[in-house]
């Protein structure tokens, strides 16, 4: 039976456990089913090169390979993110399928880091869920959403305010609901990264944080204690 999560306000049903969630029931929301490690199945299912590349990212590896190509899988009938590490995923036009393939000696932490950020936000989208490239604060009963291009500081300011005791909504990635009146922030996956220079200004250069990964560079802060990630909503 596949393991049942709550994510961004999207009951999500994994055939392998997803590092870092909490099991869960409930959601009205129609699921998204997310496929894991399904390598024949992954290769006979869709094809082994992207079709109408629509994004290539402007970074780049040590291969001078683009760190991410998306374009069309199976004529149209998916979306697919190739990494260029090895991580593939492919998406259904609808948002309600994703499915994720990887190579040997990766690992599954490795592979969440792409799955719970890019590859979950744009299934969100296909969906019609507005969600913005943001960290998300709780502050009583609102919330704010700190936004900026990528290493601006969106997460060292989060857990800046975790550190006083406010609840984290989301990091990276915040999901909102329209309520007609008013906008939702939805909580996100329970941690806040951050990269070694942001880590050192916040807890002191003898304090040492869980990597995300074995392979990865940036470090997790969980949260634990005054400090801890909300399961609720709250108005932005």
């Amino acid at each position: 039976m596949p393991a049942s999560y709550l994510l961004y306000g999207l009951r999500a049903l994994s055939n392998l456990p997803i590092p870092g969630l909490v099991l869960t029931e409930g959601s009205s929301t129609v699921p998204v089913h997310i496929r894991l490690k399904n390598g024949s199945e992954f290769a006979s299912k869709f094809s082994a090169s992207l079709s109408d590349i629509f994004y290539t990212s402007p970074n780049s590896n040590r291969n001078g390979d683009s760190n991410l190509r998306a374009g069309m899988l199976n004529d149209g009938a998916y979306y697919g993110f190739f990494y260029s590490d090895g991580p593939r995923f492919a998406i259904d036009r609808q948002g309600r399928e994703i499915w994720g393939d990887w190579p040997d000696g990766y690992t599954l932490e490795d592979v969440c880091t792409y799955l719970i950020g890019q590859v979950i936000n744009f299934a969100l989208r296909l969906r019609g869920i507005t969600s913005l490239h943001a960290s998300s604060i709780g502050i009583g009963d609102r919330a704010i959403a700190v936004m900026g291009a990528p290493g601006a500081g969106k997460s060292t300011t989060a857990a800046a305010f975790a550190r006083l005791g406010y609840s984290i909504l989301s990091d990276d990635v915040a999901v909102l609901d329209d309520q007609d009146s008013t906008f939702l922030v939805q909580p996100g996956y329970p941690r806040v990264n951050l990269w070694p220079d942001s880590a050192r200004a916040l807890f002191g250069p003898g304090e040492e944080l869980p990597r995300i990964t074995p392979r990865g560079e940036r470090s997790t802060c969980r949260l634990i204690g005054a400090a801890t990630v909300s399961s609720r909503s709250l108005c932005l």
